[in-house]
């Protein structure tokens, strides 16, 4: 799983490679664990990509992109510019 633009302002994006799963859950956390946000989104067909939207409260700084597919959960620190 790749996870970009790193740095990211308004939006990243998801790419999964080994995925036949249809819906991916993300859940966006403090570095403390509390929930920023979280969701399930729909894989595109063809790029099995996912662009999440940040939410504009949202301070610069560091937090934590948990990727649940399948049996599975991918953990990633994204930088917030």
């Amino acid at each position: 799983m790749t996870l970009y633009p790193n740095p990211a302002k308004e939006q990243f994006q998801v790419e999964i490679n080994e995925s036949s799963s249809e819906y991916v859950t993300i859940t966006l956390r403090t570095l403390d664990g509390k929930i920023i946000d979280a969701g399930m989104h729909e894989l595109n067909d063809l790029s099995k990509r996912v662009k999440v939207m940040l939410p504009k409260s949202l301070a610069a700084g560091i937090i934590i992109v948990e990727i649940q597919l399948n049996d599975r959960t991918v953990t990633k620190r994204l930088v917030i510019e």
